[in-house]
C-alpha cells in the first residue's frame, strides 16, 4: 500500500518544494512475513542540504498519516487496480501472466486469483501501524557516489563508492496538515466533451488518416504526432530539453495509461520530435486528448527547473556511457544536418515555432478530432500558417578518411569505421542494404568468432536522413586500438578480394531474397503504418517498393559501382575512443 502511494503523492510533494527529481519505492519480501522497504530518492539539492530533503520527506509522511483513508480517491483507484490486473492490462497476456507469477511467490493460495478489491478497505488502525514503522530511527541511510562527493566505502565487485549509516536525525515538528486533493495521482481520465464543430482549417497541421489494417488484431490502434521545425531551428540540445519537459508534463497520466493498455513512445530525429501512442481504440482517443491537453498547459517554473535537471542528467549519462555508445552518439552529431552546440536553457526550442504532422485512425470522426486539434493549436500557433517543413539531408562526408577521437570515461577501446554513399538515390539505398547482407556475417565471424577481438562486433547498414552508409563497430576490453585498426584493415582487404570473386548470379539471388524480405516486412500492420507515415511526410522510407524493384533489376554495373563507392573511393569517418578516466 505504501509503495503505491508514496511514488505518487510523495514525489509530487518533494518536487513542488524543489527537493527531489525522482522517488522510487520497492519492497523485498523475506521468509516469516518480513519485508524490506527501499526508498530511493534522486535529490535536487546539494549533498549538504540532505537535512532539508529528509525533512520534506518525513513532513509528507506526517501529512499522509493525517489524511483519513475515507479521503482517498478509492473508487477510481480501485477501478484502475482491478483493470490493471484482470485485463493484463487490456489484452497484454504476458504482463498478466507476470503479475500472476509474482502472486504465486508471495500470496496465500486463496488470494492468488483474487482481484485487488481486498485492498480497497484497509483498516485505518493497521495502516497507521505501518506508517508508524517508517521513522528515522528505523531507517538506514545510504548515499551513492556522485561527481561532487568522495565517499569512504566501496562495493566489492564494481568498486563503486558509497556511504551508509543509521539515520540519527529527527525532523522538525510539522503542522500535521492533511494531503491536498491535488497531491494525489491521476487515477482516472475523462473523455473530452464532444462538440458539433469539425476541425478548424489549420494549414500548418498536416493530418494523415491511417486506414485500419485488417490483420492488426486485438483492437490495437496507433496515433502519432510529429512537431516539425524548419531546418536549422532545432538542434539536438533544444530537442532533448523540450522532450524532457514534455515527458514531465505527461507523467501524471502514467498510472491510467499503463492500466488502460496505452503505451507512449518518444522518437526524435533531425528537425522533428514525434510521440506515438498505441492501445485499444477507445482508450487511445481519450489518452490522445488528455496527452495534448496536458502539453498545451504552460509549465510553471518548478517544472522547467526539473526538466533542466533531467536534461543535464541525461547529458551526463551520455558523456559517461560505454565507448561504443559514445562513438555512436558522436557519429549522430557529425552527420546531423543541424549544427548542434550546447545552449542555455533560455534558448530551448519553443513549441510555438513548430508545425505538426498528425497520423490518426481513419475511423475517428471530426467531432473526435476537434478537441485534440484545439489543444495542438494552443500549443503550436504556427499551425495557422501554411505547412512548409521538408526532411533535412545528412551532412556529406568528404572523400578519404577523417579521424575523430572521442573522449570516453571507460577503459574499454571502441572504434567505428563509417562509410557514406556518394548519393542518396533509390538504387543506392537498395544496393547498400544488399552490401550489408553480404558482409555482416563475415565481419562478425572474422573479428569476433575467430580473433576474439571484442564482445561487441557488428557491421550494419546505417542510413541517416535518407543517405545510405555502412558502419563497422568494435568494442574490446582486451585489444588496443592498433590491433583493432589492423584487424579491420585486413578484413577490408580480404572482403575486397572475396566480393570481387563472388559470382554475380549469387549476388542477384541474395538481392531477390532481400526484396522479398522487405516486401513482407512492409506488408505487416506495423510496416503498413510506417509506409503510410513516410508517404504522408515525404520521408525516404516511402520508396520501399521502388527499392525492391531496384533489387530485382540489379545490374552488374550497379553492383560494381557500389563496391567501388565503398572500397576504392570511400568517404569515411574513423571514430576511436580516447580514455579520459586515466591521468596522462
Amino acid at each position: 500500500m505504501a509503495g503505491q502511494l508514496i511514488p505518487a503523492g510523495g514525489l509530487g510533494w518533494l518536487r513542488a518544494q524543489g527537493l527531489a527529481a525522482e522517488l522510487n519505492v520497492r519492497t523485498q519480501r523475506y521468509a516469516g512475513q518480513q519485508t524490506l522497504l527501499r526508498i530511493e530518492v534522486e535529490p535536487l539539492v546539494a549533498a549538504s542540504d540532505y537535512p532539508a530533503l529528509l525533512s520534506g520527506f518525513f513532513t509528507w509522511l506526517a501529512a499522509l498519516r493525517a489524511t483519513p483513508i475515507s479521503d482517498w480517491p478509492q473508487d477510481a483507484r480501485q477501478q484502475l487496480a482491478d483493470q490493471a490486473f484482470f485485463n493484463g492490462p487490456q489484452g497484454e497476456p504476458l504482463r498478466w501472466l507476470t503479475a500472476l507469477a509474482e502472486r504465486t511467490l508471495y500470496e496465500p493460495p486463496e488470494q492468488i486469483l483474487e482481484s485487488t478489491a481486498q485492498w480497497a478497505h484497509l483498516c485505518e488502525q493497521a495502516w497507521h501501524r505501518l506508517l508508524q514503522q517508517i521513522q528515522p530511527e528505523r531507517v538506514l541511510l545510504a548515499q551513492s557516489q556522485s561527481d561532487s562527493t568522495n565517499l569512504p566505502q566501496r562495493t566489492a565487485w564494481t568498486d563503486t563508492r558509497f556511504a551508509s549509516s543509521q539515520l540519527y536525525w529527527q525532523p522538525a515538528a510539522g503542522d500535521g496538515n492533511a494531503l491536498a486533493e491535488a497531491g494525489w495521482p491521476i487515477w482516472a481520465v475523462s473523455p473530452p466533451e464532444i462538440g458539433r464543430r469539425s476541425v478548424t482549417a489549420m494549414p500548418g497541421l498536416h493530418m494523415i488518416p491511417s486506414p485500419k489494417a485488417p490483420t492488426a488484431g486485438q483492437g490495437m490502434e496507433t496515433t502519432r504526432f510529429a512537431w516539425c521545425w524548419p531546418e536549422g531551428q532545432l538542434d539536438r540540445h533544444q530537442r532533448d530539453r523540450l522532450k524532457a519537459l514534455w515527458s514531465l508534463q505527461l507523467e501524471p497520466l502514467d498510472n491510467w495509461a499503463n492500466a488502460s493498455g496505452l503505451s507512449l513512445h518518444w522518437h526524435d530525429e533531425a528537425g522533428l520530435i514525434s510521440l506515438e501512442l498505441q492501445g485499444p481504440d477507445k482508450a487511445l482517443w481519450v489518452g490522445a486528448a488528455a496527452t495534448l491537453a496536458a502539453l498545451a498547459q504552460p509549465p510553471d517554473l518548478s517544472l522547467q527547473r526539473l526538466a533542466e535537471h533531467r536534461y543535464q542528467k541525461s547529458l551526463n549519462e551520455r558523456t559517461h556511457a560505454l565507448p561504443a555508445y559514445r562513438l555512436l552518439d558522436e557519429l549522430e552529431v557529425l552527420l546531423s544536418p543541424i549544427t548542434s552546440q550546447p545552449r542555455d536553457a533560455a534558448d530551448a526550442a519553443q513549441p510555438s515555432a513548430a508545425q505538426v504532422v498528425w497520423l490518426h485512425p481513419q475511423p475517428w470522426q471530426p467531432e473526435q478530432l476537434e478537441p485534440i486539434a484545439a489543444s495542438l493549436q494552443r500549443l503550436c500557433p504556427r499551425v495557422a500558417q501554411p505547412f512548409h517543413w521538408q526532411p533535412p539531408a545528412a551532412r556529406s562526408v568528404e572523400e578519404g578518411t577523417g579521424t575523430v577521437p572521442v573522449d570516453c570515461h571507460h577503459a574499454d577501446r571502441a572504434q567505428i569505421l563509417y562509410c557514406q554513399a556518394r548519393t542518396s538515390g533509390i538504387s543506392e539505398r537498395a544496393c547498400w542494404q544488399l552490401l550489408q547482407q553480404h558482409i555482416s556475417a563475415s565481419f562478425f565471424d572474422q573479428l569476433r568468432t575467430r580473433q576474439q577481438l571484442g564482445y561487441w562486433v557488428v557491421a550494419r547498414y546505417h542510413e541517416v536522413a535518407g543517405t545510405p552508409g555502412l558502419m563497422l563497430l568494435v568494442q574490446s576490453p582486451t585489444h588496443d586500438h592498433e590491433q583493432i585498426e589492423t584487424a579491420i584493415t585486413a578484413w577490408l582487404k580480404g572482403e575486397q578480394e572475396r566480393l570481387a570473386g563472388l559470382p554475380f548470379e549469387q549476388v542477384q539471388s541474395q538481392a531477390q531474397r532481400l526484396a522479398t524480405h522487405l516486401r513482407a516486412q512492409s506488408s505487416t500492420p506495423s510496416g503498413q503504418l510506417e509506409l503510410h507515415w513516410a508517404r504522408g511526410l515525404g520521408l525516404p522510407g516511402a520508396t520501399i517498393h521502388e527499392q525492391c524493384i531496384a533489387l530485382e533489376q540489379l545490374s552488374h554495373a550497379m553492383w560494381q559501382e557500389t563496391l567501388q563507392d565503398w572500397l576504392e573511393q570511400p568517404r569515411r569517418l574513423h571514430l576511436f575512443s580516447k580514455d579520459m578516466s586515466v591521468a596522462p
